[in-house]
């Protein structure tokens, strides 16, 4: 063992872990230009690159740390999760069945196969996967939770829920859980029941826009307006070039416009201001131009000025 090698070596694990990515790098790099066989670099390397969505490189490092040490388990699992990032769904699946060999019933291993076959479009082969994963390690909340987003797909609702059911009782920290649940219900029909699981995720993940548009949209559905108008307010706070939220947060302001009495103009005026922001970001659509139209006529006016549309 090189010992400027491994300085350098640790040197680049210690910036990694500080987030100092470009240092890092070049320390490992170092490192492999002392030790070319240093197999460990190769798979921090390789990790590091990973991270920073430099996939393709990352599976070249991966592949040379394995090819130095076979024994490497964690190269498996990285070097399966960037050739699934590019696309490479059957390699990928094969370097993670490489791993079953250090550890046969290893469940995140069957998970890892399992979303690998569901981004590549077969559902029956993921399902297939998460439920070995389950039969592995029944308390795997994961495996649960992606096996009940393949079957509310497949259509299989009732089974879909209880697996969301299942991870959230297995896993009641995880905000990405109650979500699902929450998708699961509202699909089912039971839009209460999906409202509290969504705000459970919220409660559980503040900054997730996903969640909050989920909650925004089944609180308009309920007709309570109020209470999305402050949701959509709070999507927008996180995603501030999204059309489809300013476009919903005018439509409810117009909705709540309509009930205002003496208010209405000053609401309708908001509804308008929202609307035309939607259109600003998305000009195509007709749904948020009709409205706007009519809150227009509502307060007695032509729009300020043409839309790209109108040209």
């Amino acid at each position: 063992m090189n010992d400027l090698a491994q300085e350098h070596a640790k040197r680049g694990f210690a910036l990694s872990n500080e987030g100092s990515e470009q240092e890092a790098e070049a320390a490992y790099r170092e490192a492999l230009r002392l030790q070319p066989d240093y197999a460990l670099v190769h798979n921090n390397l390789g990790l590091l690159l990973f991270e920073q969505g430099r996939w393709e490189e990352a599976v070249s490092e991966l592949k040379e740390a394995l090819r130095l040490d076979p024994e490497q388990r964690p190269s498996y699992c990285i070097l399966g999760h960037a050739l699934r990032r590019l696309g490479r769904y059957d390699k990928a699946v094969d370097v993670y069945k490489l791993e079953l060999i250090f550890e046969p019933d290893y469940a995140p291993v069957y998970n890892n196969m399992g979303l690998t076959l569901f981004e590549k479009g077969d559902r029956p082969g993921a399902i297939a996967h998460y439920r070995k994963a389950i039969e592995c390690d029944p308390t795997f909340a994961l495996s649960h939770m992606n096996l009940g987003i393949a079957l509310l797909l497949q259509g299989e609702i009732d089974a879909a829920l209880a697996e969301q059911y299942e991870a959230v009782r297995l896993d009641p920290t995880q905000g990405k859980a109650y979500f699902n649940l929450g998708q699961v219900l509202d699909r089912k029909g039971d839009l209460e029941a999906a409202l509290a699981a969504f705000e459970r995720a919220i409660e559980l993940a503040p900054d997730w826009a996903l969640a909050r548009r989920a909650y925004a949209r089944g609180l308009a559905s309920a007709r309570r307006t109020d209470e999305a108008i402050a949701e959509y307010r709070q999507v927008i706070r996180l995603e501030p070039g999204n059309a489809e939220a300013w476009g919903q947060l005018g439509t409810n302001l117009h909705l709540r416009a309509l009930t205002q009495g003496a208010d209405r103009l000053h609401g309708a005026e908001a509804a308008k201001e929202a609307l035309e922001k939607a259109l600003t970001l998305d000009p195509r659509r007709r749904d948020f131009r009709r409205l706007l139209k009519d809150v227009n006529d509502t307060l007695g006016l032509q729009p300020r000025f043409r839309w790209p549309w109108q040209k």
